[in-house]
């Protein structure tokens, strides 16, 4: 009786062999797609952070003094110069905004940077920087785009 039961282990267990190759070769798939898709949200994640930051870095040019809000080329510029180089390029483009501000902050006007305010108002001048990218995905994935447009803007105010 006990032999009876040592070779019917043996046999469920060569039964058993090929198995967990089958479950292996059922899972792997979907495991590649869930790491692929990782993969690509890490890399446009990090693409977003840098056009970000690039926004951020353009802006801060502008804000140093009313005379570089001006300076659109200038924003631009250090804008795309801020870009990580592993980003490659962005696209920048930059205004300086003019606003005539009532002291008591109970409405604003836009004006021309060349306006003079009236007494009960004073002039606010912002940089305002706007970064984009498309960034693609490395394969396509069903039912998500392969491009994915990234766009940042960033405004400080200089006065």
């Amino acid at each position: 009786m006990v032999n009876d039961m040592a070779g019917t282990s043996r046999a469920a267990r060569r039964s058993e062999h090929g198995s967990s190759l089958i479950e292996l070769a059922l899972v792997l798939p979907l495991l590649s797609l869930v790491l692929l898709g990782t993969a690509d949200f890490g890399r446009v994640f990090y693409q977003a952070q840098a056009v970000t930051a690039a926004a951020r870095i353009g802006t801060l040019y502008g804000a140093q003094s009313v005379a570089k809000s001006g300076d659109t080329s200038g924003m631009n510029a250090t804008a795309r110069n801020a870009a990580y180089a592993d980003v490659g390029s962005i696209t920048a483009t930059s205004a300086e905004i003019c606003e005539c501000v009532k002291n008591d902050a109970s409405g604003w006007r836009t004006v021309v940077c060349t306006a003079t305010c009236t007494a009960s108002e004073h002039l606010s001048v912002t940089a305002s920087v706007t970064t984009s990218k498309t960034s693609s995905m490395t394969s396509p994935f069903p039912g998500l785009p392969y491009t994915v447009p990234l766009t940042r803007t960033a405004s400080m105010r200089s006065q």
